[in-house]
């Protein structure tokens, strides 16, 4: 049998390099394997979605420390003045005394009995043995506490708000300073389409991160439920368990942190400010966390997704202002030119670049 060998277009050199080339990409080729000019090397392949730069990891670090600092602390304060503060705070002003209430503790209380005592759907206790009853008397409670707690993150939107829409600025001062080579212009290239935040991204993405958060927390609990040793709430437990051990690092709750779970805690004891706050704080830092993180998550979804709704309305996709060719005897487009390009060149991509490898090919051959 003769020995079959693959013959080599001489005629056209640029045909067998073309096919090797063609392969999914603008006109059939990868971008870093397009043919330049010749006496031009290839074009370098840029890619834009690689690792963060260090300005921007900087960027997002500084802006979740910041937020979970804040709101961590401002919604710590603000619970501690809900739950334990006093209905009326006395402020001397010269000669004068000034009574300031607590809008805080009223305001959870008010919350809270309008959702135990409504007539349309009263969420309290009736009787000792109401389960029911006593699930959505908690519910309430915590819904009354959380609404109340909300405004410290909330009052964080208008900083979340300038950091997100300034990232490009802080993460390029960042990358100028203390950054590698090159990273300058990769971080400006990656956050250069990045769409600003409205105000209702902000607040879509803080309501949002609450309803989920709260959603989460009374899923928990009613999966959790009771501890069969102490009958309390395994929430409770847990917050009262890290209250004691926080207590304890601290002259004043030496004693606190010794009594066994299974025994209660004397008033005195129980009064402890420091007692007090880290039971706040036990669950707080896991609320703030995830808070904050959906929050990111939520209303930079938000703000692609308007910014990509916008750009469909106005058509400013790349292909919207491109109109069929007509002929220049002023007809309208023939059968043949209606046509696909793929279609009028044999089902084949046309190599437009062909002709820079000293191509020669003819209407109807893929090069």
């Amino acid at each position: 049998m003769p020995e079959i060998t693959e013959e080599k277009n001489e005629s056209n050199p640029g045909s067998q390099d073309a096919q090797v080339y063609a392969a999914p990409g603008p006109f059939g080729l990868h971008e870093e394997d397009r043919p330049m000019l010749p006496g031009k090397d290839k074009i370098p392949s840029q890619n834009n979605k690689g690792g963060k730069t260090t300005g921007e990891k900087f960027y997002d670090r500084f802006q979740f420390a910041t937020g979970q600092a804040v709101i961590l602390f401002l919604t710590a304060v603000m619970a501690y003045s809900a739950q334990y503060g006093k209905d009326k705070y006395t402020f001397k002003f010269g000669n004068k005394q000034v009574q300031i209430p607590n809008v805080l503790r009223g305001f959870q209380k008010w919350l809270n009995s309008i959702l135990q005592n409504n007539k349309i759907f009263p969420m309290k206790k009736r009787g000792k043995d109401d389960i029911a009853g006593e699930k959505l008397e908690r519910i309430a409670g915590a819904f009354s506490n959380m609404m109340a707690l909300s405004l410290g993150g909330t009052s964080f939107a208008p900083v979340m708000r300038t950091l997100e829409n300034n990232r490009e600025k802080i993460a390029t001062y960042v990358n100028k300073r203390w950054g590698k080579p090159g990273e300058v212009e990769s971080g400006r290239e990656r956050l250069k389409d990045v769409p600003k935040e409205s105000w209702w991204d902000v607040i879509k993405g803080r309501i949002s991160a609450m309803a989920l958060v709260f959603a989460s927390f009374m899923t928990f609990d009613a999966i959790f439920g009771k501890d069969k040793e102490t009958s309390v709430y395994r929430f409770d437990k847990y917050e009262q368990w890290f209250g004691r051990k926080v207590a304890g690092l601290i002259k004043s709750g030496k004693d606190i942190s010794k009594i066994p779970m299974t025994q209660p805690l004397t008033v005195a004891q129980d009064a402890n400010s420091t007692y007090r706050f880290s039971k706040i704080l036990a669950l707080d830092l896991y609320a703030t966390t995830v808070s904050i993180m959906l929050w990111n998550f939520i209303s930079r979804l938000s703000a692609r997704m308007r910014k990509e709704h916008a750009e469909q309305k106005n058509h400013t996709s790349p292909n919207s202002n491109v109109t069929p060719a007509k002929n220049t005897d002023g007809d309208e487009d023939s059968p043949a030119q209606k046509k696909s390009f793929a279609a009028r060149e044999g089902g084949k991509p046309k190599d437009l670049y062909a002709h820079a490898a000293g191509s020669s090919a003819t209407s109807g051959q893929a090069v």
